[in-house]
């Protein structure tokens, strides 16, 4: 009768010791998979990186701003349709006077 309580309790405290091993291991990446997954961690870690970047959005408002601008254009000022004489048809000649 001893002797089945050692076995049984050495049959027991095998399986509790390999099942602690192996959940340890099996926590951790339990553990992981909520940091990627969990939508209360995530929203956690998303309220943190928001109270991180209030304190330089507040000081972009007081500080001065440099804006900077360039531009380039290019004119021809010919006239691709000269004033003809309706009557001769040839360019006609303007004179100022």
């Amino acid at each position: 009768m001893i002797y089945r309580m050692k076995l049984l309790t050495l049959v027991v405290s095998l399986f509790v010791l390999t099942k602690s091993a192996a959940g340890q291991e099996s926590l951790i990446e339990i553990y992981q998979r909520a940091l990627q997954n969990d939508p209360v961690i995530r929203e956690a870690e998303a309220n943190y990186l928001a109270m991180l970047e209030v304190k330089p959005q507040a000081r972009s408002a007081v500080l001065p701003s440099l804006t900077l601008r360039a531009g380039a254009s290019i004119g021809d000022s010919t006239n691709p349709n000269p004033a003809t004489n309706f009557m001769t048809g040839e360019p006609s000649r303007v004179v100022v006077s």
